[in-house]
């Protein structure tokens, strides 16, 4: 049911002023195969968003690199039906970063969840955090990751005039382990410029964040 874009690096060089240039790569759990999540008759989902990454340094880790990831979600419309009314949650940018590592063979990264209230009565709205650890096999051109799945729980613990005062955990919803191919997803380089997305993992960039996003929403 959930889904996550698994991130995995593989190390090509340039002679480009000093820099290396790196390709990124997802693994693909689904195969190879990934598409879009297939809409409803009456219900449909607006999203616009985009994911950098830039070039941080050497990790502790001898031959690992850590990289800064910069999520940015512009806009996330839930167009509903009678039943499930049509709910703008986010019309304001908003920004998650974090970091990844990656080497020759090994992939972590601890991406943050996010959580807001939206539309008329507040209804909450959550993107997935993850605890990830990926290995993989050039050889082969194929990943094995686990990928622990967090969502933020927010709970209201006290009143401060007139005020609520929410606190916020972490719950694990899930834990998955797979196996897909690689497949590129963006290069950065070394010098610190800025990453650019390979364009045909574009519509998958926006598919990761629509799987992991949840909204309540009405029901009968």
């Amino acid at each position: 049911m959930l889904s996550r874009i698994i991130v995995t690096a593989i190390f090509s060089f340039a002679s480009l002023a000093n820099a290396a240039v790196v390709t990124l790569y997802y693994v693909d759990k689904n195969g190879g195969t990934s598409a879009a999540p297939t809409p409803t008759d009456d219900i449909s989902i607006e999203l616009a968003d985009e994911t950098k990454y830039s070039y941080i340094g050497p990790a502790q880790e001898t031959g690992v690199t850590q990289y800064g990831v910069e999520h940015v979600v512009n806009r996330y419309v839930f167009h509903g039906n009678d039943v499930n009314p049509t709910v703008t949650v986010i019309s304001e940018p908003v920004t998650r970063t974090w970091v990844l590592e990656q080497g020759a063979s090994v992939h972590r990264e601890n991406s943050p969840g996010f959580h807001t209230a939206a539309g008329a009565e507040g209804q909450p709205f959550w993107i997935q955090g993850f605890k990830e650890n990926c290995k993989f096999d050039m050889e082969k051109k194929e990943g094995v990751c686990v990928d622990e799945l967090e969502l933020p729980v927010v709970t209201p613990i006290a009143t401060q005039d007139s005020q609520t005062v929410f606190s916020t955990f972490t719950s694990t919803i899930g834990t998955t382990t797979f196996t897909g191919p690689l497949v590129p997803l963006a290069t950065v380089t070394t010098s610190g410029a800025s990453s650019k997305l390979m364009p045909s993992m574009m519509t998958l960039g926006s598919m990761f964040t629509t799987m992991a996003v949840f909204l309540a929403v009405k029901s009968l």
